[in-house]
């Protein structure tokens, strides 16, 4: 599944940055929630914007709940078929990857991974859709307002 990159929407205003974890969700009943439940109606109808990051950290979910019988082929591969009408949009921002999310990580004391998150939700001011505590706790001391649906 290949996602486009970011150009700015013509239809669809950019929502929201949107954490792997809530969509993998979608497809773990264990991880599924009110909030994640809500996240997943409303996208259909606004633009997410996703670190390049996003689509390897979806397949590990995947692989981790697959091998633990969390979650099934079957539902992964409708999971694809939705993700790939949905207006997704990926920010390639590699060239901020040894500077800013560096920095954002070190700040709030969490892996780098989950910085590409913050750094992106802080470069663009939208919202993070997240449900993970220390990608909120830091997201909150940055200023980043967090994703209502």
């Amino acid at each position: 599944m290949r996602f486009p990159a970011y150009v700015a929407p013509s239809r669809r205003p950019l929502a929201c940055v949107l954490d792997a974890e809530v969509v993998a969700s979608w497809v773990v009943p264990q991880h599924f929630t009110v909030y994640t439940s809500a996240v997943q109606f409303r996208v259909p109808s606004v633009s997410v914007l996703v670190p390049v990051t996003w689509v390897y950290e979806l397949a590990e979910v995947f692989r981790g709940a697959l091998a633990s019988g969390g979650t099934t082929d079957a539902r992964i591969a409708r999971l694809l078929g939705t993700l790939a009408m949905l207006p997704f949009f990926t920010d390639d921002g590699s060239e901020h990857a040894l500077t800013e999310t560096l920095r954002v990580a070190r700040a709030h004391a969490i892996p780098v991974w989950r910085a590409t998150y913050l750094e992106l939700a802080v470069r663009t001011q939208l919202p993070l859709a997240t449900e993970s505590a220390d990608l909120s706790r830091a997201a909150t001391a940055s200023g980043v307002p967090l994703f209502t649906p």
